[in-house]
């Protein structure tokens, strides 16, 4: 994704997060968000359809680095040094994973 675009999504992003410290989910607007991201209404609707969308992408992004630094750390909890066979090993890692999956 070019850097613009990714520029653009992030200052959306902030802007949900900001709204979201301000007020309960229910009384977000799609207008709080573009104007507070002071993107125009034309480059919010290329990306997301409403800001449920744009909120929704967000959690999943947050999600997916979520479960990649744990996935990356998980080499450091020494679950190798355990008594446990591979078999245990791998339920813990696909017990990690979907748990974020869901």
């Amino acid at each position: 994704m070019q850097r613009r675009v990714l520029a653009t999504k992030e200052r959306i992003y902030s802007s949900i997060i900001e709204e979201l410290k301000k007020a309960p989910l229910t009384e977000i607007t799609d207008r709080n968000i573009i104007s507070k991201a002071q993107v125009s209404s034309g480059t919010f609707y290329k990306y997301f359809r409403n800001h449920t969308d744009a909120l929704r992408e967000l959690e999943n992004n947050l999600l997916k680095d979520y479960s990649f630094v744990l996935n990356s750390d998980l080499k450091y909890w020494h679950v190798d040094k355990l008594t446990m066979d591979s078999n245990s090993v791998k339920l813990i890692q696909n017990n990690l994973n979907n748990t974020f999956k869901f």
